[in-house]
């Protein structure tokens, strides 16, 4: 292949997704360490003195790479320039299938030494060779974008960061993001998506309002699949009490919720209010008579919508929002929750809210007589 047609290779496609941060997965890691060590016992000593030694030589290894030592002998020519990165040829051909075949056998880069990688950036390579050297993420795997680290264990045949990322790489914050790139048309990501989904359950709720600006409509109404699935199952309350026993808070503000229908409807609202979807305006009018908390709460719910004033193009039919509004059961949504939060925002339409007011009237109107 002539120098001209290698250069015209496209690089990987990470979609238009958000970015998929590591940093916060990074720092938990770091203290599950600390508190799995048993201080006082001698083969926990023993293994952190061991560990370390070995951290420190694989570390002192990584260092020649990153600063490009005369005593590294492989140069990687990245998008950013060539000769940023060097590495050791025996320590990745053991780490990586990639790497073994590339210079087991007479290519380009065995004989040149050189290796030339589209479309990554420096500080993803530099993340992945740390997690070569070291086995896990360091400075530089902290700042890079997960997606690239997935494109570059699939390249090299590093299953075991391919593993972490699907596993322990997955929070509240990145999960969207992850799922949005699992399901982009390209390599073999079923098992990624997958892992995603079997982590909805549990990060859902924790999902940060400016984590779901952007997202595709069929993102979201997998991970509330999902939830609703894992949920049904185990049939999940946060806490005891029934759903009008506590105050109502603004979007922005993490509370209890009594159900998984509340807990899957307030997902889909921060989403349809930050990405602009709803047909009614969040403010509050000059005849509305509504308590002061209420007040407070819409006043929220504008602040989240309005968050970025860079709205994004989310595209979304009836039919899908249907869908999604199929998977909460409303009438395990409280009557408060109803007024302050789903009404304003436009999500049901006047008339189906209607309906469930008329059918809670019924209800407590026969719970009396009886």
């Amino acid at each position: 292949m002539s120098e001209k047609a290698e250069e015209e290779l496209p690089g990987p496609r990470l979609g238009h997704g958000q970015r998929w941060s590591l940093e916060s997965v990074c720092n938990r890691e770091a203290r599950r360490s600390e508190e799995w060590s048993v201080p006082g016992r001698f083969d926990a000593m023993f293994d952190r003195r061991y560990i370390a030694r070995m951290q420190q030589r694989c570390g002192a290894l990584l260092e020649q790479a990153l600063n490009c030592s005369d005593l590294a002998d492989m140069s990687f020519n990245l998008d950013e320039g060539p000769g940023l990165v060097k590495g050791h040829r025996s320590v990745l051909s053991s780490l990586s299938e990639g790497f073994e075949g590339m210079f087991r056998h007479e290519m380009q880069e065995q004989r040149t030494s050189t290796v030339s990688i589209k479309g990554v950036s420096t500080i993803a390579f530099k993340g992945f060779l740390e997690w070569i050297y070291l086995g896990k993420g360091a400075h530089h795997f902290k700042q890079a974008d997960g997606r690239e680290l997935y494109v570059l264990s699939e390249m090299y045949g590093v299953n075991d960061l391919k593993e972490w990322l699907s596993n322990d790489g997955l929070n509240s914050e990145s999960l969207l993001a992850a799922c949005e790139f699992a399901m982009l048309p390209e390599g073999d990501r079923g098992p990624l998506l997958r892992h995603c989904m079997s982590k909805a359950f549990t990060y859902m709720e924790g999902v940060q309002e400016m984590s779901l600006l952007g997202v595709r409509a069929e993102i979201v109404l997998e991970v509330m699949k999902s939830f609703a699935s894992k949920a049904n199952k185990v049939g999940v309350y946060a806490y005891e009490g029934g759903p009008n026993d506590r105050d109502l808070q603004p979007i922005g503000i993490q509370v209890p919720f009594n159900t998984p229908a509340e807990m899957i409807a307030r997902f889909l609202l921060k989403w349809w209010q930050l990405n602009d979807l709803g047909k009614k305006s969040v403010e509050t009018s000059s005849t509305q008579t509504a308590e002061k908390d209420e007040q407070e709460a819409l006043e929220g719910l504008g602040k989240a919508a309005n968050a970025n004033d860079e709205k994004s193009c989310v595209c979304v039919d009836d039919a899908m929002v249907d869908e999604m509004l199929e998977l909460i059961d409303w009438d395990r949504v409280s009557t408060k929750f109803l007024k302050i939060l789903v009404s304003p925002s436009g999500l049901l339409s006047d008339k189906r809210l209607l309906e469930l007011y008329e059918r809670r009237l019924m209800s407590n109107s026969l719970a009396e007589r009886s």
